[in-house]
């Protein structure tokens, strides 16, 4: 049924049936196909990174995943997880300048976002390859290697939102997460003017809380890891170079903390027979802690050591390709 629906509401879009606006100030559609673990965050906080350092204006729309409000809403770096969404709160918290809106409704969220910045505002737009209301200027896919594994099945009994076949509105797919061999790659047909590229998200440094100070490694070189995210596998992975795992504690993408976790959490950590012992997260997770009862009244009085997480391109050939695709879609 779902695939049914999939299917039917996109023949919809394709046809003109369904109206998907398209703004005049560039746009770039940031999505996947699967759920949650493509590095799509990482990817747009590269694209924010970028153009602020160009000292472009620049904004940042999204859905605003597992917020409690409704309508289109400004997002600040004090705007609690509840009203604003975990990944908007930590993009404003990355980029205190930068307008973020969340909004269920795209188009009302790019408004919302240009009534800010004023038209020609260069509009980063999250999750937008299945929500299909904006049409963008550049639409951007990142297919983790994850998600080409057999069997290749749609949503409930998989992980596709959409099927492979729907690549062919990109106008750029960004592998991330592979790790060769993957002979399935190599069998994926992507449209003649889709530009295929390949990126990775690696930790840069650890910033360490209460303070807020980056360093470039803990103190401390045993982990006990947390977090709640869409591919804590590949996050352990990032995390081996810098220390060893000696414990963790692994929930859902998006998970809301409650006191209990984090006592819980705290609890676990002070049992590892380690002197040399980290408290690690993502930031992600860091934006949800903070707001907790038992971090602000110093519960066991730790550190609490969040990964910095940066995307990069394979290469800098790579890199150079993709924003000129950007300068000859948007002229900019």
């Amino acid at each position: 049924m779902y695939a049914l629906a999939v299917a039917i509401r996109n023949a919809l879009y394709d046809a003109g049936w369904i109206q998907s606006k398209t703004f005049s100030s560039p746009v770039i559609g940031v999505g996947n196909i699967s759920v949650g673990g493509s590095g799509k965050t990482p990817f747009c906080i590269h694209l924010i990174g970028k153009f602020r350092a160009e000292d472009k204006a620049v904004a940042y729309v999204s859905r605003g995943y597992g917020r409690t409000t409704r309508g289109a809403l400004v997002v600040s770096p004090e705007t609690s997880t509840r009203h604003g969404g975990d990944e908007a709160v930590m993009v404003a918290r990355r980029f205190p300048e930068v307008p973020v809106v969340v909004a269920e409704n795209r188009v009302s969220g790019v408004e919302k976002a240009l009534q800010m910045t004023g038209e020609g505002a260069l509009i980063i737009l999250d999750d937008a390859f299945q929500h299909r209301a904006v049409t963008p200027g550049l639409q951007v896919v990142l297919l983790s290697g994850r998600d080409i594994r057999f069997p290749r099945w749609l949503l409930p009994a998989g992980r596709l939102r959409e099927p492979l076949s729907a690549l062919r509105r990109a106008d750029v797919v960004v592998w991330t997460k592979l790790q060769p061999p993957y002979p399935e790659v190599s069998k994926i047909q992507f449209h003649p003017r889709t530009l295929v590229l390949e990126g990775e998200v690696c930790i840069t440094g650890f910033q360490a809380f209460p303070g807020g100070h980056v360093f470039e490694r803990p103190e401390g070189d045993a982990f006990f890891v947390f977090c709640g995210i869409g591919h804590p596998e590949h996050f352990l992975n990032t995390l081996r170079p810098w220390g060893k795992i000696c414990g963790k504690r692994m929930f859902a993408d998006h998970h809301t903390y409650s006191e209990n976790d984090f006592r819980e959490i705290v609890t676990e950590f002070d049992m590892l027979p380690f002197q040399n012992k980290a408290l690690v997260t993502t930031e992600k997770d860091w934006v949800k802690i903070r707001e907790l009862d038992s971090w602000k009244s110093g519960l066991g009085k730790h550190i609490l050591w969040v990964a910095r997480s940066e995307f990069q391109f394979k290469d800098v050939h790579q890199e150079e390709l993709f924003y000129q695709k950007i300068h000859d879609t948007f002229r900019t």
